[in-house]
């Protein structure tokens, strides 16, 4: 059913791969080179989302009454599960990766590439701008763009049932929701073993071997990213990363 999604997003993973292949390329330039990743590295990405998820959940519950009554049941089962998030959050402490620490895109997501005669030119380098510009340029594991990306179609899913949702018919809901989340859960799986493939042969950190690793903790860093700009400039988006924490942990080990 959907092939010609699938396909396209074997071809954008390839191409993620090869702009982080040429990120880790070394020029002889100490502000782009690659570098190994520290133990202290992880330690460091782990305490500063531990204190990030803190502090976005502190403010959901805050703002609780002031969101749409539709988010409200979801805002309550994070707010219960809230030691659950944070105890998951710190066994990643001890995290390995096979990768370098390089520069990234850092705002990786569908609205940064642009289709073109079935492939992709990406754009807008600048990285998230709500992050301070040293942050930006400092050097990241690579699967952080990954973990962008795959939060990306899970957004792309539920908008497009926002959309649909409201035009059809109460009795068609279930067939359409099970037909989002089978695009969702097959593009991203496309775009992961595609960018693998090519990953492995650049010696890149493998979202495979780390999906329950660091590519879990950037999965999550960038749900607690999303949950506090949502809640700062679009409170109807909530629901999103909401979900998406939400679902998280129903997956965890």
């Amino acid at each position: 059913m959907h092939g010609g999604y699938l396909s396209l997003a074997r071809t954008l993973g390839r191409r993620t791969a090869e702009l982080h292949s040429a990120f880790a390329s070394s020029r002889g330039n100490p502000a782009f080179d690659p570098e190994p990743v520290k133990p202290a590295d992880v330690t460091a990405w782990t305490r500063q989302l531990e204190v990030d998820a803190n502090a976005v959940i502190d403010r959901v519950a805050k703002r609780r009454d002031a969101l749409p009554e539709a988010v409200r049941e979801d805002v309550d089962v994070l707010l219960a599960r809230r030691d659950a998030l944070l105890a998951r959050i710190r066994r990643h402490g001890s995290d390995t990766t096979t990768g370098a620490k390089t520069r990234l895109h850092n705002d990786y997501h569908l609205g940064q590439v642009l289709l073109s005669n079935h492939d992709f030119v990406i754009t807008d380098f600048e990285g998230e701008p709500a992050r301070p510009l040293e942050e930006r340029r400092r050097k990241h594991s690579p699967l952080r763009d990954v973990a962008g990306m795959l939060r990306s179609f899970d957004y792309a899913m539920h908008a497009a049932l926002f959309d649909a949702l409201t035009e059809r018919p109460t009795d068609a809901h279930d067939r359409i929701v099970r037909s989002a989340r089978q695009w969702q859960s097959q593009a991203a799986q496309a775009f992961v073993e595609a960018y693998d493939e090519t990953a492995r042969a650049n010696r890149l950190a493998s979202p495979v071997a780390e999906r329950s690793g660091l590519l879990e903790l950037f999965l999550l860093e960038k749900a607690v990213y999303e949950l506090r700009y949502e809640i700062d400039n679009r409170p109807e988006w909530v629901r999103i990363p909401l979900r998406g924490l939400i679902e998280a942990l129903d997956v965890l080990p």
